[in-house]
């Protein structure tokens, strides 16, 4: 697993589980959010990059597909990073998007309206996928990858 190398929220609890489940885990971390989002105590590989521009390049790099968690301001822009290089062909990796409870239907709405409008391509609503919850996410993940 690669993440954003913070112990807090979501993407901490989620870096546990792939740590417990015996995954090897690599977070990158901006310097400045060292002291914000401390690193997990033990067992992940931590490397601290310059900034978030160099943090995202390292994370879509090194990904083979991303697996959105619902979060804040952070979480939408990596998603819209990620969906973004994908629609200018910098990448084909699988991009699932967990909409638990419909968190990400405001999200996928404004994507479309941005389509109907004419300011994005149709095909851009194939670069990504919502999926009710972490289980479908793991195992749909799994299959793309397979």
């Amino acid at each position: 697993m690669v993440f954003g190398g913070g112990a807090l929220g979501l993407m901490g609890t989620a870096a546990l589980a792939a740590r417990q489940s015996g995954a090897s885990v690599t977070g990158i971390l901006p310097s400045f959010l060292r002291d914000v989002e401390p690193p997990l105590a033990e067992g992940e590989t931590t490397e601290i990059v310059a900034d978030l521009f160099v943090r995202k390049q390292q994370m879509i790099a090194r990904a083979d597909g991303f697996v959105v968690l619902p979060g804040g301001l952070g979480t939408y822009d990596e998603f819209f990073e990620v969906l973004t290089a994908a629609q200018l062909g910098v990448h084909a990796k699988p991009i699932l998007v967990i909409n638990e409870k419909g968190y990400f239907d405001t999200v996928d709405a404004m994507i479309r309206e941005t389509v109907a409008k004419g300011f994005a391509r149709p095909e851009v609503l194939k670069l990504y996928a919502l999926v009710p919850d972490s289980e479908t996410a793991l195992d749909r993940l799994q299959a793309l990858l397979a």
